[in-house]
């Protein structure tokens, strides 16, 4: 019983490898299986081989024609890109050469007209120290009489006293911005809270000493002309010579 039974499924199996192989023979080649499944299996009998290699040819070369063109396209574009980018590359660096140059400018207009500006103060400066020299020397009264003391001495001499004056003033401007700064406690703001009308406070004393302290704008008086003496006196032995040719 066994050997029959193994006797029928091996003849089944051969039967359906036959099956198998005449399907395949009908449909034709596993490629074009998914196109000539809705095609009557009579047509595609009556189609010759030759035109369907036909086919195929055409079709590969027309994919390949294809491709060529579509890699010569690629490589134009490329071309294209480089020339724009070094085009661009160009036209950056002209601009950014232009742009340097004309900050150059700038900053050598601005450093002119800075140096201008300045030497037109100094100029100022000087020409107003010594408008305020002169002033000083005539509100002074100074008179060289080409004596002893020759006229760079006065010259240094009221030098001196400007810095002495100076000095003076810095001090008292120091010792004000002290006083400035102790009035801010509360001793003196009750100090100033307990003035009375009729008595001065010590910022007017404090003035008082600074006019003071100037004395040539206090004992200024009438302006009078500069008396200048003349340099050449007569001496005593030349006085003697002419008596003596008298």
């Amino acid at each position: 019983m066994a050997s029959r039974e193994w006797l029928k499924r091996i003849i089944s199996l051969r039967k359906d490898k036959e099956r198998r192989s005449k399907k395949r023979e009908f449909i034709g080649p596993p490629k074009i299986r998914n196109r000539i499944s809705n095609v009557n299996p009579r047509i595609i009998l009556c189609i010759p081989v030759e035109h369907i290699a036909a086919i195929r040819i055409q079709k590969s070369f027309r994919g390949f024609m294809a491709r060529k063109a579509l890699h010569r396209l690629k490589l134009v574009a490329k071309m294209k890109m480089l020339r724009e980018g070094n085009l661009a590359k160009r036209q950056t660096s002209i601009v950014s050469s232009h742009l340097r140059a004309w900050t150059h400018l700038q900053t050598e207009i601005r450093a002119r007209r800075v140096s201008m500006v300045v030497e037109s103060h100094l100029w100022r400066r000087k020409i107003e120290n010594q408008s305020k020299l002169e002033e000083k020397l005539q509100s002074l009264e100074v008179e060289w009489n080409g004596g002893p003391e020759s006229k760079e001495k006065a010259l240094a001499r009221i030098h001196q006293r400007e810095e002495a004056s100076e000095k003076r003033e810095r001090a008292l401007a120091y010792a004000f911005s002290h006083q400035w700064t102790r009035a801010n406690s509360s001793n003196i703001m009750h100090k100033w809270s307990s003035l009375e009308p009729g008595k001065t406070s010590w910022a007017w004393s404090w003035t008082d000493r600074w006019i003071a302290s100037r004395p040539w704008e206090s004992r200024k008086g009438p302006n009078r002309p500069v008396k200048v003496k003349s340099t050449t006196k007569p001496s005593r032995l030349s006085h003697g010579s002419a008596e003596e040719q008298t």
